[in-house]
């Protein structure tokens, strides 16, 4: 499995980015990010 995006986020503040890919995924990494709860810590994972 190869990853094409990542990144670490301190509530909506995005620490580190990666992109193997010339796409709109920080975008769309962003817009779930800001839907998320601020309140609670939690790891996410998507694939």
């Amino acid at each position: 499995m190869v990853i094409l995006h990542a990144l670490v986020a301190r509530w909506t503040m995005v620490l580190l980015e990666f992109s193997a890919v010339s796409s709109n995924t920080g975008v769309v990494a962003r817009w779930i990010l800001k839907k998320l709860p601020a309140e609670a810590d939690s790891k996410l994972y998507f694939s």
